[in-house]
C-alpha cells in the first residue's frame, strides 16, 4: 500500500526518543572518526568538533545513553 502525501506516521514517545538517541550517537561517532584521522582538518574545525563532541554527549546522557 502506498502512503498519500498528507498519511501521518504516529510513532510512541519512547521510540521518537530511541531515534533520537541511535541518530545523536551516529553524529557523535562521525564528528570523533573525523578528529582522529583529521590531519587535514583546519584548527578552527578541529575545535568545533571537539565543542560538537561535548555538547552531543550531554544530549546523549540526557536521554539516557552512554
Amino acid at each position: 500500500m502506498k502512503m498519500k502525501k498528507n498519511d501521518k506516521v504516529e510513532l510512541d514517545l519512547d521510540t521518537l526518543d530511541r531515534l533520537a538517541l541511535i541518530s545523536l550517537n551516529d553524529h557523535r561517532k562521525y564528528l570523533v572518526a573525523m578528529l582522529e584521522g583529521g590531519d587535514y582538518l583546519h584548527p578552527d574545525d578541529q575545535n568545533r568538533n571537539a565543542r560538537l563532541i561535548g555538547a552531543f554527549t550531554e544530549v546523549i546522557k540526557y536521554y539516557g545513553g552512554e
